[in-house]
């Protein structure tokens, strides 16, 4: 929803008044979909058709439409052609590309997460399950099951859990989290943590130790490592960095002796 500052920041666009890159930042920080079309549209030398741009981005053609449309109002999209075509392609205007591009990195490196993170996690959880169930490996979701994502493995169940990388995270939730899993582990003898948004190198090395050390006691716990944070990852990035090392992880899990 927005604000009755953004309401006014667009009513006075379409009249003619300017909006300065302070402001469409404000915006852009508010809807990461929007940030994450524009990355992509100003990244292709063609302009993209409407399921083109929904397919890479891993979300309906109607959720699409709508970031589009609200992104043209902003003049930061155009349409190649006849808007009438049975199927228009978009762009962003060639004069804009290189300060929309700019504009995209700026915001990717301070927008908040919040609540708009948390739905890009979900739609990547979604995106995982369905792949995971094309390998034939059976997964679910329940708000009754301690971890984002079950998995099950002949008769153990493995969970997943996704985290988003922050100070806190390194602090605390780092900790929390393997916590959690020894708190579960007669019912879950194996959970993958997929960690969202960077790797601090301390935190890695203390990651690989307590791996070592909890495999010993019986548990199994994996971390898997993604570079990118949510707002930067799109459907390549699920099945290439998240969804394959998950398959493995559970696959090795499933093969070993017990």
């Amino acid at each position: 929803m927005l604000s009755p500052r953004h309401v006014n920041l667009i009513a006075n666009l379409r009249h003619g008044a300017g909006m300065d890159t302070q402001d469409i930042g404000a915006l852009l920080r508010k809807h990461p979909l929007a940030v994450r079309m524009l990355d992509l549209l100003s990244s292709e030398e063609q302009p993209l058709r409407l399921q083109v741009v929904a397919n890479r981005l891993g979300v309906h053609k109607v959720s699409a439409h709508r970031v589009m449309s609200w992104l043209k109002t902003l003049k930061l999209v155009e349409v190649q052609g006849s808007e009438h075509d049975d199927y228009p392609r978009f762009a962003v205007p060639e004069a804009k590309r290189t300060s929309i591009q700019r504009l995209v990195q700026t915001v990717k490196a301070t927008a908040p997460l919040g609540r708009a993170g948390l739905s890009l996690v979900s739609a990547m959880i979604d995106q995982v399950q369905a792949t995971l169930r094309a390998k034939d490996i059976e997964t679910f979701i329940s708000p009754k099951e301690p971890y984002d994502l079950v998995c099950r493995i002949e008769n153990s169940k493995a969970g997943v859990e996704f985290k988003t990388y922050s100070p806190y995270f390194a602090r605390q939730g780092f900790y929390e989290t393997v916590g959690r899993v020894c708190a579960y582990a007669s019912e879950f003898p194996l959970v993958a943590v997929v960690v969202l948004g960077g790797q601090k190198r301390r935190l890695a090395k203390e990651a690989n130790s307590i791996e070592g050390h909890l495999r010993k006691a019986g548990i199994a716990i994996e971390f898997i490592w993604v570079a990118q944070n949510p707002l930067e990852i799109n459907t390549e990035t699920v099945e290439k960095d998240i969804a394959e090392p998950l398959a493995q992880v559970l696959r090795n899990w499933k093969s070993a002796p017990k």
